[in-house]
């Protein structure tokens, strides 16, 4: 189950949870790529270094993920989409386009859950 995160929420949500994220990509070939970045935020934008293949991934598929590993109240993860452009010093910019908190799958408590569970 997810939460929303409203966009002029995010800077705050981020600054939270840390600048070690996982960045997803596509391949020229449409298979995804995977790779550990550091961000920061600044002016609507999420910035962070790219490397030769994730750059050139975004040239062809702008469209990308960011997930923060770390946790939110114990149950939640940060996911964010958005469109990602490359810059000449060899960092990667994404616009976020949609934000939730996603409920881990084996979080405890009372809170919601996409999983269905046999009883």
């Amino acid at each position: 189950m997810s939460i929303p995160v409203e966009l002029h929420a995010l800077e705050r949500a981020i600054g939270g949870l840390g600048p070690e994220v996982l960045l997803v990509t596509v391949t020229e070939h449409s298979t995804p790529h995977v790779v550990s970045v550091l961000v920061t935020y600044s002016d609507g934008r999420i910035v962070m270094g790219g490397g030769r293949r994730t750059r050139a991934n975004v040239q062809v598929h702008p469209r990308v993920t960011l997930v923060w590993p770390m946790l939110h109240d114990d149950a939640y993860r940060l996911i964010v989409d958005g469109d990602a452009t490359t810059t000449p010093d060899e960092h990667v910019e994404v616009v976020p386009t949609d934000a939730v908190f996603h409920r881990v799958a084996d979080a405890s408590g009372d809170g919601p859950n996409c999983l269905a569970l046999d009883g």
